[in-house]
């Protein structure tokens, strides 16, 4: 970036003037720019300049010239005050978020000071208008602003009114305002104060020609970033000593940048080839400049999931990632048993744990680290009083952070050093609030901590790089040899109008708020895309024509300017096609069978049945080498507790009922007391260590539950009579061929009328909606559960049935001897080979396809081989490689 120091401000700045930049990012710049220069110059030495971004100027003229009477907040302080000001008012109440609406209303608080909107003006715009968002703003303001008088308190937003109040002595100050951003009024205001204190202001703009301006059109985003990654790469071939690219709303898709720029410009180290073609690649350093709000760094985060784990109340999902953590001492040593206790606490499916509850977890999984960690967090806070000024919470927050380890036993890169360094800032900051919060408890303190993280932006400084990615918004001041500018589509250049919500408009429209109206708007944009092509020699335009099936268009401001020419994308050099050109050539080994089992004891009931015909490679790897998918835990009730919930009550109303006498005998209120109790009494377990939402929902959960459980009955009303056999859900040992294994069946319905008397019914619940009979005839049927129940089944069966229980309605559907057994069930019918037509038949079919899975399974069998649909809900494809299968047998068709 040498040419954003001309002449004229290198002359300025060594007479030691003080340069006030657009922003921090372009001060920092400028700095750099001058160290160079001076290396340039063969000096070893020499006097830093004086370059500030116009709030650090402002902050510096307060602590020179101010009149230090007040305490100073800064913006962060400002921003927990107002949130609480907003939280505890009369109109918290009626704010779907008002952490959301405190943001953004002191972001209007901010625009008004900036742009001298004062309290007469916002009082009479309420007077005339009513804006419900106004008299907020306008409520809120004059409490702020009454807190602070009374307190002595001065916002760091307020300094440039302040400083217009004193009288300045700084004659032969010299100022040079360099770029072309437009200053705020306020901004303005305060350097003609300047000037008639006897300052000497100077601005210094871009004044340069416009660049060489040209568009790139790209098909995709993803496609637009590769290509200015390409182009970034060739400017510097071609000599350029400094390369931009800005990206609109960079904060939202830096990692999406990050991974276009790295797949272009640093592929030799993510290769296995060692191509010497590649080596310039490997000089064309680069560097995202964005800042994320500091809660958002991962090191950081750790720090503030260790309070929040100590506050108590901590989800399963936070605990399992602080067991994980990387930034907790003891990681290394005990990574496998803190994982086990993260399976643990996966399978509890508790939504909320406390320090005792996970104590007790870690000890009993092998973690003593840990476990001596929650020991001496839950010492520390017991002893603590139930309110403390912010001062001692600071204290309370730097002891839990030094007994958990934080920020961990490895060595930690300079990224993650500043941030650790930042953070400790902040609780310094924090710990200075005792007269601004006043006493609190231990948890409203974490989390006012926690949001004065949430509101501290930060960006790591890093090594200068050669191709520098910014934002759109922060390139002011910034001038490059190339410049490539990304998202010039119509839908934001020209920008869309974007008022500010609690200024009422006329005071924006009056004031020139930007962004107020479309007219304003467009104007400022066409204002700011002529400054644009003035930061360098070189400046492409780009967009992208396809967002997934939408089409794009262009800005209009781009239909007259030449397209990129000689410029294509080379995709050849891409990562995923390099690493996949460098593959080593494997040998192929087919091995579809593992190990038979010796004594033939399996577990998994039913499941291993339904898993063998869907798919044997998942039956062997989920049932014999464990497979399985780690459980999760969410605030509503899923599917697997659903179905616990409904067959564990469903088993203890039919061991009050017993059979359809029973039901009969009982009234619609006693049976809907009935089903509300079995239910209540197993809806119990899950309501441990539960949200308010999370009760919320199980309430609402058993009211549906009762709803189908009675419909179920109200169609068993309709049976012939029957009675329940033996106990549900009572498990037994079963074998079929060399396959010994434990089954447990729903319920066992014995028929007690004069035609069907003593043969029996085998009932399934489900409560999903994906129940399948339809495939009972084919060698691997989908739900193989009835079949293997009839074949295991000493006695004589009627039917066997499915009693669906889901959202798509309630009812029986399976397969009978004869028609009548069950509601809406007919005889067997289906069209099977002789001799299997008959009802006995098809048991005896039933008996050939389940032996068949038994002995598979019972052998080995772990062939990769889905049925259709097996695939859709297996957690298992990386594991098989079915993709890759399926891509190869399709290959191989068309060879």
């Amino acid at each position: 970036m040498h040419s954003a120091l001309s002449p004229e401000l290198i002359a300025a700045i060594e007479t030691g003037v003080h340069v006030i930049a657009p922003n921090q990012r372009s001060a920092h710049a400028l700095r750099l720019l001058y160290a160079n220069h001076a290396v340039s110059a063969g000096r070893k030495t020499w006097v830093t300049p004086d370059i500030r971004a116009f709030d650090a100027f402002v902050g510096w003229l307060w602590r020179k010239h101010g009149t230090h009477n007040e305490r100073l907040l800064t913006t962060e302080q400002c921003k927990l005050l107002w949130e609480r000001i907003v939280t505890t008012s009369s109109w918290s109440s009626s704010l779907l978020s008002p952490q959301a609406a405190a943001n953004a209303s002191f972001r209007s608080w901010e625009r008004m000071q900036a742009w001298g909107i004062g309290r007469t003006d916002l009082l009479e715009q309420v007077s005339r208008l009513d804006s419900i968002e106004a008299r907020a703003l306008l409520e809120w303001h004059d409490h702020f602003v009454l807190l602070c008088k009374e307190r002595e308190w001065l916002p760091v937003t307020l300094l440039p009114q302040c400083l217009l109040s004193v009288d300045l002595k700084i004659p032969g100050l010299n100022l040079v305002v360099v770029g072309n951003a437009e200053l705020m009024p306020s901004q303005r205001t305060l350097l003609d104060h300047l000037t008639r204190c006897g300052a000497v202001v100077t601005a210094i703009g871009n004044h340069h020609d416009q660049g060489e301006a040209t568009v790139a059109c790209c098909e995709t985003t993803e496609l637009e970033l590769h290509a200015a990654a390409h182009w970034a790469q060739r400017q510097l071939m071609n000599g350029a000593q400094s390369v931009a690219v800005a990206v609109s709303g960079l904060d939202e898709c830096a990692a999406q940048v990050r991974r276009a720029f790295s797949e272009v410009l640093a592929q030799p180290i993510r290769t296995l080839s060692n191509h010497p073609a590649h080596g310039a690649q490997h000089q064309a350093s680069f560097a995202i400049a964005t800042y994320r709000r500091l809660a958002e760094f991962p090191v950081a985060r750790a720090a503030l999931d260790v309070l929040q784990l100590c506050v108590g109340h901590a989800g399963s999902a936070l605990i399992g990632g602080t067991l994980r953590s990387p930034f907790l001492k003891g990681n290394s040593d005990e990574a496998s048993q803190r994982a086990l206790a993260d399976i643990r606490i996966r399978s509890n499916a508790r939504e909320h744990y406390d320090l005792a509850n996970l104590e007790a977890i870690v000890g009993h999984a092998g973690c003593p680290t840990f476990h001596a960690a929650c020991r001496d967090a839950r010492t520390t806070l017991q002893s603590q009083p139930s309110r403390m000024q912010p001062s001692a919470a600071a204290e309370i927050i730097a002891a839990l952070w030094r007994g958990f380890g934080w920020p961990g036993e490895r060595s930690l890169d300079s990224d993650d050093q500043q941030i650790v360094t930042r953070a400790y800032a902040s609780l310094a900051e924090f710990g200075a609030l005792d007269e601004l919060l006043g006493p609190v408890s231990f948890v409203n303190a974490v989390h006012h901590f926690e949001q004065l993280l949430r509101n501290t932006r930060f960006e790591p400084r890093s090594a200068p790089a050669l191709i520098t990615v910014l934002d759109a918004d922060s390139i002011d001041g910034l001038r490059t040899d190339a410049l490539w500018i990304a998202g010039m589509d119509e839908s934001r250049w020209p920008p869309p109008a974007n008022p500010d919500p609690f200024i009422p408009l006329p005071l924006q429209v009056q004031t020139g708020m930007p962004n107020a109206t479309a007219t304003q708007a467009r104007e400022q944009a066409r204002r700011r895309f002529a400054t644009l092509r003035t930061l360098a020699r070189s400046v492409v335009f780009s967009w992208a024509q396809h967002d997934n099936d939408v089409e794009i268009l262009p800005s209009p401001w781009l239909r007259d300017l030449p397209k990129l020419s000689s410029f294509s994308i080379d995709t050849s050099g891409r990562y995923a096609t390099r690493i996949f050109a460098a593959k080593p050539a494997l040998d192929v080994l087919v091995e579809s069978r593992g190990p038979s089992l010796i004594d033939g004891v399996a577990r998994g009931g039913s499941r291993i049945f339904e898993l063998q015909a869907q798919c044997p490679f998942r039956a062997y790897a989920e049932l014999r080498l464990n497979a399985k998918r780690l459980d999760e835990v969410v605030p509503n009730v899923d599917a697997r507790q659903r179905g616990t919930l409904l067959h564990a009550a469903l088993a203890d109303i039919w061991r009050v009922l017993k059979d359809s006498a029973g039901l009969h005998s009982q009234s619609g209120a006693q049976l809907e007391s009935l089903v509300h109790t079995a239910l209540a009494r197993h809806a119990a377990p899950l309501l441990e260590g539960a949200s308010t939402h999370r009760i919320r929902m199980l309430q609402i959960e058993q009211e549906l539950a009762s709803e189908r459980i009675l419909a179920l009955l109200s169609v068993d009303r309709l049976r012939a009579p029957f009675k329940v056999a033996g106990h549900p859900e009572t498990a037994e040992r079963l074998s079929v061929g060399a396959l010994h294994f434990e089954l447990r069946l729903d319920r066992i319905d014995e028929l007690t009328g004069d035609m069907q008397r003593g043969e029996r019914v085998i009932v399934d619940y489900k409560t999903g909606n994906t129940v399948s009979t339809r495939s009972w005839t084919h060698d691997r049927p989908e739900q193989p559960q009835l079949p293997l129940y009839a074949v295991t089944h000493p006695t004589a069966l009627a039917a066997v049935a499915f009693a669906t229980l889901g959202a798509r309605g309630v009812g029986y559907e399976g397969v009978a001897r004869t028609d009548g057994i069950l509601p809406d069930i007919k005889a067997f019918d289906k069209a099977l080979p002789l001799p299997h037509q008959s009802w006995n038949g098809l048991q005896d079919y039933w008996r050939g396809v389940i032996g068949n899975l038994a002995d598979e399974f019972a052998a080995g069998s772990a062939q990769v081989d889905p049925l259709p649909v097996a695939c859709r809900h297996c957690h298992l494809s990386t594991l098989c490689r079915v993709h890759e299968r399926k891509i190869q047998l399709e290959a191989e068709d068309v060879e």
